[in-house]
């Protein structure tokens, strides 16, 4: 890879440690609030702390021909993904899920292929390939021992998750490339759009038992809202902005073994020899990908 290869690929893969590291900061964060608290305050930080980083500019105001766009992506990539991904932690693990949410890179290139026409090198074909493989690798068959209604529904909520997440990122490439959007515009009024949606599910949504506030869910939830969100967000937004669907989604596919590593650090998970050569193979789908 060049320079200028190298200064395309980076905001995707820090996105992709972000974006690793946010899973055993939602277990952290379930220690003493909910899912849909959680994806609240995910929103709130995110929106606050961009609009510090970007002083507020009247640049970030969103103008009235694009309420329905950017409310439709904050509907379905911020409000929906959020829940769906915090209820598949908690109904089953980071590991899993992350192995899951590497999924996506395959379906949202397909989608983008043929929505977007965007061409599909033999080379991303292999890396997405390899990634993919590799994900297996990491949880061999976990995916197929949902022996309990709770683990089924916390995979059920990886997939939807995939799903959305996948919608999010094609639409966040249409509006950046034919729309001409701002990523840093995109990424604030997102967040700024999903807090109503979710203070009224938040509302309206069960109350669980009063639990006692930690320090380690305070530091997941700002991990979450700041670096996760408003930075990985917009690391990914401008990642889209200079690069194909594909691509871009073959650095992310380094999520998974970030997640790995981050839950044997965090939260005591040992990884087993599938971990590690999912790991391997995933840091591989990335370099081929990029040749």
């Amino acid at each position: 890879m060049n320079k200028q290869e190298i200064e395309n690929a980076s905001p995707a893969l820090i996105a992709g440690i972000l974006y690793g590291l946010s899973y055993p900061a939602i277990i952290w964060s379930l220690e003493s609030f909910s899912v849909y608290e959680i994806s609240l305050w995910r929103s709130i930080i995110g929106m606050v702390s961009l609009g510090i980083i970007f002083r507020f500019n009247k640049t970030l105001i969103l103008k009235k021909k694009d309420i329905i766009q950017i409310s439709i992506l904050s509907l379905f990539g911020v409000s929906i993904f959020w829940i769906l991904l915090n209820l598949a932690v908690e109904y089953s693990s980071p590991n899993e899920v992350s192995l899951i949410m590497a999924t996506y890179p395959l379906f949202a290139s397909i989608i983008a292929w043929g929505f977007l026409k965007e061409r599909l090198t033999k080379n991303t074909i292999i890396g997405l390939t390899f990634g993919i493989i590799g994900a297996g690798f990491i949880f061999g068959l976990t995916l197929f021992e949902a022996d309990n209604s709770r683990h089924l529904y916390g995979l059920l909520g990886g997939l939807g998750a995939c799903v959305t997440w996948s919608s999010y990122v094609i639409l966040t490439r249409m509006f950046t490339t034919r729309k001409r959007m701002n990523p840093n515009y995109i990424t604030f009024n997102s967040f700024l759009l999903a807090i109503p949606i979710l203070l009224l599910i938040t509302i309206f949504s069960p109350k669980p038992e009063i639990q006692t506030i930690t320090n380690s869910s305070i530091v997941g939830l700002i991990w979450l809202g700041i670096f996760s969100s408003s930075i990985a967000f917009l690391l990914t937004v401008k990642a889209l902005k200079k690069n194909a669907t594909a691509k871009v989604s073959s650095y992310l596919m380094i999520c998974p073994f970030v997640t790995v590593i981050a839950s044997f650090i965090f939260l005591d998970q040992i990884p087993v020899l599938e971990q590690i050569i999912g790991g391997l193979l995933i840091v591989v789908g990335v370099i081929i990908a990029n040749r």
